[in-house]
Order: C-alpha cells, then structure tokens, then sequence
C-alpha cells in the first residue's frame, strides 16, 4: 500500500516515470493488488500508451470490480482512442453503482460527451437537461448541454440553455466564450465541437 501510495504522489507531480517504478514494486509485493494496477494504468496514460493503460485499468477491474471508479478511467481511455461504443459501455457499468440522480457529475458529462461522439444528440440532450435540474450542476453541464442542443440542429434551445446558464454562472470563461460565438452575427459555430474537459 506504501508503495501505491508514493507512486500516486509522484504522478500528482506530473512525474509519472517515478510514480511507474512504485507501481512496479508494488505489483512485485502483490500481483492481485488492483490499486497497484490502477496506478500502473494511470502511469501509462500520462506516458501516452493507451493499449497498455487499458489492459491494466481492466486487470483492475477483474480483481475487484467494487471501485466503479476504474470504470471512468477505462471509459476515458477507450473515448480518447476513438472508441465511443466501448466508453459507454464502460459508463453504464459505472452507473449501475448510483441510483440515477445520484451519479457524479464528472460522469454524467463523460456520458453526454461520449453520447455526442457516436451523433446520439438527443440522448445527450435528454441526459444533460435531467443533471441540469440538479443542485451540484455547474457552468459545464449547462454548457455541454446548450451545445448539445447545438449539435442536434436545435439552435434556440441552445440559446435558452446558454441564457439560462449565463444567469447563474456569469464570471464562467468559456461559457461566455460559447455564447459569444452564439451571438455573434453571421457566425457558425462548429457542431461537432465539444467541450474540452480541461478549461474547467
């Protein structure tokens, strides 16, 4: 566990090399250790070997599918290698753990983001607008929402989600950023655009 421990430090310093070393001494301890494999596939993630992040996120997730959270990482991992299907379906085995407005927000707009990718609009739409209601919904949700709408050829719902939005989230960088482009005469936005996760 110490050595897991270390290695998550180390990658939370942006050193995953280092942070690799300990998941390696920690799976020479203990082979069935899944947080030990967790920290190898975030190692090489952040290293830029998704197959082999993959491979390990699901070693994880067969010696113990109790943390639904390897779940997110495999659904990360296979949306970045352009996989979609696959994602979702690593998303609803992570639902399955949360009674549906219970299910954590990041999630909710990894859902709605992957829906996107495979042209599911509606479905993203629908999912959005029911996290939208809630009490932890953020700039983002309500962003990804009105884009969606975006992208499903409903501009003006795009506009009413961007409005409402701008009402509770007024400082909000990028939503801004969005309903300027909205806004702005004679402009087309890109509808297969999507919100990157990092300007949050």
């Amino acid at each position: 566990r110490l050595y897991v421990e270390l290695g998550n430090l180390y990658l939370m310093k942006d050193q995953p090399s280092q942070a690799a070393n300990y998941a390696a001494k920690a799976l020479r301890v203990d082979r069935r250790n899944p947080c030990a494999w967790m920290l190898k596939g975030r190692c090489q993630e952040a290293q830029g070997d998704a197959e082999a992040a993959l491979a390990s996120f699901h070693r994880a997730a067969g010696l113990d599918d109790s943390d639904p959270q390897v779940q997110v990482h495999i659904a990360e991992t296979y949306r970045r290698m352009g996989r979609p299907m696959q994602a979702l379906n690593a998303l609803q085995v992570y639902s399955e753990h949360y009674a549906t407005d219970q299910l954590p927000m990041d999630a909710v707009l990894l859902t709605a983001r992957t829906l996107m990718d495979l042209k599911q609009h509606q479905r993203a739409t629908e999912h959005l607008a029911l996290a939208a209601r809630r009490s932890d919904a953020t700039a983002e949700t309500w962003l990804t929402l009105s884009q969606a709408f975006y992208q499903a050829g409903n501009v003006s719902a795009a506009k009413v989600a961007a409005t409402n939005a701008r009402q509770r989230f007024p400082e909000d960088a990028p939503l801004q950023e969005w309903i300027a482009s909205l806004e702005r005469p004679g402009s087309a936005v890109d509808r297969t655009a999507s919100v990157p996760a990092n300007r949050y």
